[in-house]
């Protein structure tokens, strides 16, 4: 049977034309669900509902994708609101956080991208860079303006990394945050780093974890680099086995 693979949902509100209507919708974007229907799984959004129910859901999946979206809430890394943060959401923050300690519980195969790999690096107790280009190491554009579908600048990866193995030494990644990991949690490895020196992969693969996460958006990329399909295709047969 094809893998059941859960993509954190969003919810947009929209105010209906002439009315004070309000709609509220429960999306995840559908470049995730296309990714994993090619790689050979069974997509499903996973809308944003109460905590209590993270249990229930984890059980349904055998793998899940934490998505990208608003700023993480600092308060989650102990720390205060800085000038630059950008919209946050705690009541996702929360729920996603049950989802995840739910997957490690159940060892269900995890991909993190963007602020989902900022996500993970907060539930095991690291913190966040809430603006890098405060930092004065940054030299790149790691918000592009460009097509998001085409690469933007290069990761090294670390060759003794589980990631390597997938997609190699290096890979041209788009890019779209303006925070970062500062502070790395145990018992995560960094295994990708831009040139100045940004953490863009993070990893926990063991006999008991299947846990893989980058800062880029290889859902984006997969029309113009299917070497970024190997993420999914990888997220698929992990599944595979949390199902066995």
């Amino acid at each position: 049977m094809k893998p059941l693979i859960g993509i954190t949902g969003n919810i947009m509100q929209e105010t209906e034309k002439n009315s004070n209507i309000q709609w509220h919708y429960s999306y995840s974007l559908q470049d995730f669900s296309q990714a994993v229907y090619q790689a050979g799984g069974i997509p499903v959004t996973l809308p944003l509902l109460d905590q209590s129910i993270a249990q229930e859901l984890i059980n349904k999946v055998d793998g899940i994708i934490f998505s990208g979206g608003e700023d993480i809430h600092p308060l989650l890394y102990k720390q205060e609101v800085q000038p630059n943060l950008g919209p946050v959401n705690m009541e996702r923050d929360r729920f996603e956080l049950s989802l995840l300690d739910q997957a490690i519980q159940q060892q269900k195969a995890i991909l993190g991208v963007c602020r989902g790999f900022q996500l993970i690096n907060v539930y095991f107790g690291g913190s966040l860079h809430q603006e890098i280009q405060q930092l004065d190491q940054i030299h790149l554009q790691h918000r592009q303006k460009s097509d998001l579908r085409q690469g933007h600048h290069l990761v090294r990866i670390d060759a003794s990394s589980y990631l390597s193995t997938l997609i190699g030494s290096t890979s041209l990644v788009n890019s779209y945050h303006h925070q970062a990991i500062d502070q790395l949690a145990s018992p995560l490895k960094a295994t990708a780093y831009s040139s100045d020196h940004i953490i863009e992969a993070i990893e926990y693969i063991d006999q008991d974890h299947s846990l893989l996460a980058v800062q880029w958006h290889p859902e984006i990329q997969l029309a113009v680099n299917q070497e970024q399909a190997k993420l999914f295709e990888d997220l698929v047969c992990r599944s595979r086995k949390s199902a066995q």
